[in-house]
């Protein structure tokens, strides 16, 4: 056109206009104004050409194969993930070669969802697993209509999200499967407040029909239910009560536990937790037996160290771990430690140290406190009874007996004061001798001595 303008004489030029027709006019010379719009054009057809090859560019460094297709839903254009994708070199053509992605699917059976989303007007997705680069991927397939009848489609690489749900799932049978061997109830509610998961444990302490579970009820009739066959604690306000539940769902971030009676008098504990999948997680135990024992245990504690309290030897008792569980006034008072030291449990070992003044002569060398040390200690090792006679630094002559427990520490709760004073017997022998002390050390049946210096048959 440009050498046909220079040149000044009229020239006639075919050209295809919107409608795909061939036009064409008598030759005449251009205006000035026509000539001025043609270079509009001209350039409006340069920026269309470069926004197009920059927008083919974005889409071949998409890590995501993408293609275009036509009216007719064959292929006509594929980015360069898709050309990897389907192992074709870059300037094989899809008018050329059979570029579906899908492997082994010929132009019909690839165009059905394509059809598909023409037909609905919405985008269709479809998932398909074949291999790529020799290794089986998982793929989301999209296919979307655009508005000049063309279909835009997609393939998202979902292999690590399935395979994450995967071990997701497989993590969630294993917990259900460790939940329903458990002796605790056991409930998970979802984001929506529906039971999802109870093991029988939850079934046979609330006395639920099973089936009526298995709809997955909302835990709002679940309470409901509780309530009304009085198996729930009597509430003021139960809505407000509910709501406090419900409230746990979007505000817990710890486990948060719970006691309460219910009408019959039983006693659960309930620990509520956040689920990692949203909801929440309730543990119900039956705690009734357990604090009633406890009770029980406590007051015959209480008796038994009432008993040993009003002894008169010095009575002190070890655990399995050399530590001091146990000990009255009597000991106390024979030793002159400190109830803040005694009360810390310390180690046998710690106990001779602080009795070292009255059991070692200060004249004496470091070394054979050292060695002395060493000797009662291991004596904490023997499993045999032990009745020595210890002369302290103070001028006391004092008389010991050491003894296994037969049972262990557990001995020392022996429910009745009848027991404890059989007990007693079995442990302590005093011999006459003021002032009295029996110093009683249990490790794994095994007694420990407390020696003193002047005391060489006990050495």
């Amino acid at each position: 056109m440009s050498r046909h303008k220079s040149a000044g004489r009229p020239n006639s030029q075919p050209v295809r206009n919107r409608d795909d027709g061939i036009t064409s006019g008598p030759p005449r010379s251009a205006s000035e104004t026509e000539t001025v719009a043609l270079a509009s054009l001209a350039a409006q057809c340069r920026d269309l050409t470069a926004y197009r090859d920059r927008l083919s560019q974005i889409l071949d460094n998409l890590p995501m194969p993408v293609w275009l297709r036509a009216k007719d839903l064959s292929l006509t254009w594929v980015n360069q993930a898709h050309r990897v994708a389907v192992e074709v070199d870059v300037g094989v053509t899809p008018s050329e070669q059979n570029l579906e992605l899908v492997p082994g699917l010929d132009a019909d059976e690839a165009q059905v969802l394509a059809r598909r989303a023409i037909e609905k007007g919405q985008p269709q997705a479809e998932r398909w697993g074949f291999v790529v680069g020799g290794n089986r991927r998982s793929f989301e397939l999209v296919e979307i209509p655009v508005g000049t009848g063309e279909v835009v489609g997609f393939a998202h690489d979902i292999t690590e999200r399935d395979d994450a749900v995967g071990e997701l799932e497989s993590y969630s049978d294993a917990s259900a499967e460790m939940f329903s061997r458990l002796q605790s109830a056991v409930a998970i509610f979802n984001v929506e407040r529906h039971l999802t998961f109870h093991n029988d444990a939850f079934v046979r302490l609330w006395k639920f029909d099973e089936s009526w579970l298995e709809l997955h009820p909302g835990h709002d009739e679940i309470l409901e239910n509780l309530r009304q066959r009085r198996l729930f604690p009597e509430q003021i306000d139960f809505l407000a009560y509910k709501n406090a539940i419900f409230d746990q769902y979007t505000s817990l971030l710890e486990p948060h536990e719970e006691m309460e009676v219910l009408p019959d008098g039983t006693i659960v504990r309930s620990v509520l937790s956040p689920h990692p999948m949203g909801g929440l997680m309730i543990v119900f135990d039956d705690v009734t037996d357990r604090l009633e024992m406890e009770r029980a245990r406590n007051t015959t504690d209480a008796v038994q160290r009432n008993i040993l309290d009003h002894l008169r030897e010095g009575v002190a008792v070890y655990g399995s771990d050399g530590r001091l569980k146990l000990y009255n006034a009597g000991f106390r008072e024979c030793w002159g430690l400190a109830d803040e030291f005694l009360g810390s449990e310390p180690h046998v070992s710690e106990v001779v140290e602080a009795c070292r003044t009255l059991i070692f002569d200060a004249s004496a060398s470091a070394s054979e406190w050292v060695s002395l040390k060493e000797r009662i200690i291991e004596n904490a090792l023997e499993r045999e009874p032990r009745t020595s006679r210890l002369h302290l630094t103070d001028g006391r002559t004092i008389h010991c007996s050491g003894k296994p427990l037969p049972d262990g520490p557990c001995c020392t709760r022996t429910p009745t004061r009848e027991a404890c004073l059989e007990m007693s017997k079995a442990l302590w022998h005093p011999i006459r001798a003021k002032p009295y002390c029996n110093l009683v050390a249990h490790r794994h049946g095994h007694s420990v001595q407390r020696h003193g210096p002047n005391n060489p048959q006990m050495l």
